[in-house]
């Protein structure tokens, strides 16, 4: 399954909700647009918010046009687009970002809250310093008002999303966080201790960012960029594969562009190697990692688990482990319940991002006006008659920042110790 998954990492300067809005956009139209054509084009809009609310809202909209930035339209166009209940479902006003005025700040957020992992060399003590409020503001009450922005079908797409809505400057204006270019964050340490730094909102120059450099990285970070890797450890009898997108080569050469094939890498020469590995290797514990895959192409996905299904009634004390996350969403979803349904795979780590039954297979369609991509999708997929928004691990497992720091990946910490 084809997945676009969209991540705003940026927004347009706003003006004042009481400004008038010069632009030459024809908001009336793109809205009466989106009322038309979402309905008609995706597979059921309405299964969750019925037609008469989704057109109420978006009338209501029109209605205010005249006191609102293009940007404000966007982003409350898109409010009530995530109200509708279909995470796949999306608005991109990616157009309208003013990259001139971020927060230099990479965040991630564990089991004991969000840590700065990255920021400008400028505010390089910061680097492994937990957030807790902006300009008085909870980080909680922050998160809040972020999530309105996405669709919550669950708390770990919360925790996967949120973190890069953090670093944008012009939402905190939007949702009345801080005023003009005044940050001030409250942070703490590791050991407690807290305090206040400001940090204004500019230009971000990748060259100029430095990140927070661990002890060590457990092998699920190390690899994290990669499509896919393998690393057999003949001490603990253990082959660990880490499967971080349901894309490569032969799928790039199928569905999309060939010539950007070529630098791609194949997974059916990395399959070939795994059960290599299989076969001339004892293995007690098979691990396949997909706590950093958010989607593409479940087909390969779906053909591996079949044939590791029948090697597996040749090697039948072979324990295959799963481990899955916020971050896995839309094809990698469809991998899990391939393994959940078809192995005796126990699942370990976080909740899932994406659901067992969801929306899929996105098309896309050019507002008239303002030419924003919206992306929809076509198709519903359903695995379990349970309906449940999320995958539930069986042995729930999330890391702490100590344990990032340290090098200490929870999970595989876990499987070695049965």
């Amino acid at each position: 399954m084809k997945q676009f998954f969209v991540i705003f990492t940026v927004i347009t300067t706003i003006m004042a909700a009481n400004a008038q809005n010069n632009s030459a956009i024809d908001w009336v139209s793109d809205i009466e647009f989106v009322k038309n054509e979402l309905p008609a084009k995706h597979k059921n809009l309405n299964f969750k918010v019925p037609k008469e609310l989704f057109e109420s809202d978006l009338n209501s909209l029109s209605q205010q046009l005249g006191k609102l930035s293009d940007l404000e339209i966007a982003v409350r166009l898109q409010q009530i687009i995530a109200k509708m209940g279909d995470s796949h479902t999306v608005l991109d006003y990616r157009p309208f970002i003013d990259v001139n005025y971020l927060l230099p700040l990479k965040l991630y957020w564990f089991k004991d809250g969000i840590y700065i992992f990255q920021t400008s060399k400028d505010y390089e003590n910061i680097l492994g310093k937990k957030i807790i409020s902006l300009n008085g503001f909870s980080i909680q009450t922050i998160i809040d008002s972020l999530s309105t922005l996405i669709t919550i079908d669950n708390q770990a797409l919360v925790k996967n999303q949120v973190p890069g809505l953090i670093p944008l400057a012009q939402l905190h204006n939007h949702f009345g966080f801080a005023n003009g270019n005044n940050f001030t964050f409250e942070i703490a340490s590791s050991l407690g201790e807290k305090e206040f730094i400001n940090i204004p909102a500019g230009p971000v120059n990748n060259n100029d960012l430095v990140a927070f450099q661990a002890d060590s990285l457990a092998p699920c970070w190390r690899n994290q960029r990669s499509f896919f890797s393998e690393q057999y450890f003949d001490q603990f009898k253990t082959y660990y594969i880490q499967y971080n997108t349901c894309w490569s080569k032969e799928i790039e050469n199928q569905y999309g562009n060939r010539e950007k094939a070529a630098n791609l890498p194949s997974f059916m020469e990395f399959e070939e190697k795994v059960f290599s590995t299989l076969k001339n290797q004892y293995v007690k514990k098979f691990v396949f990692d997909m706590r950093f895959n958010s989607g593409g192409n479940s087909e390969q996905g779906t053909n591996f688990v079949n044939k590791l299904n029948k090697l597996k009634h040749k090697n039948k004390n072979m324990q295959i482990y799963v481990i899955i996350g916020r971050k896995t969403f839309s094809s990698a979803i469809i991998n899990t319940m391939d393994f959940k349904q078809n192995t005796n795979a126990i699942l370990l780590g976080e909740e899932t991002g994406g659901k067992p039954n969801h929306f899929g297979e996105i098309k896309s369609i050019k507002l008239p006006s303002s030419g924003l991509e919206l992306y929809y999708s076509t198709k519903y997929f359903s695995f379990t008659i349970e309906n449940t928004n999320t995958i539930t691990p069986d042995t729930y497992l999330e890391p702490t920042f100590f344990d990032y720091k340290s090098g200490i990946d929870p999970v595989f910490d876990w499987i070695i110790k049965q």
